[in-house]
């Protein structure tokens, strides 16, 4: 089976957990994604979704001074790049 690698058409989109949910967003839209990976989260990779950011917005806070580490869903699952697809 080929590895993870192998299947990826583009990086890893990533940020850090005090970035904000306004930067996040742009990031999404500029490159054409629906979530962002957070590193150096506490406790392992993490990550932030539309979803998440859509409810951000339906609690009315204020996506340039809020961090992503207040609404991303931590302890993502996630798979090393260069493991085979079989692991999954």
């Amino acid at each position: 089976m080929p590895e993870i690698a192998a299947l990826l058409d583009r990086a890893v989109v990533s940020l850090e957990p005090s970035a904000s949910l306004r930067r996040a967003a742009r990031l999404m839209a500029d490159q054409g994604v629906g979530s962002v990976v957070v590193l150096g989260a506490e406790g392992g990779p993490a990550i932030i979704t539309e979803r998440d950011l859509l409810q951000a917005a339906a609690q009315t806070v204020d996506f340039g001074a809020t961090p992503l580490e207040a609404h991303m869903t931590k302890k993502a699952v996630y798979q090393r790049i260069f493991e085979s697809i079989t692991r999954l």
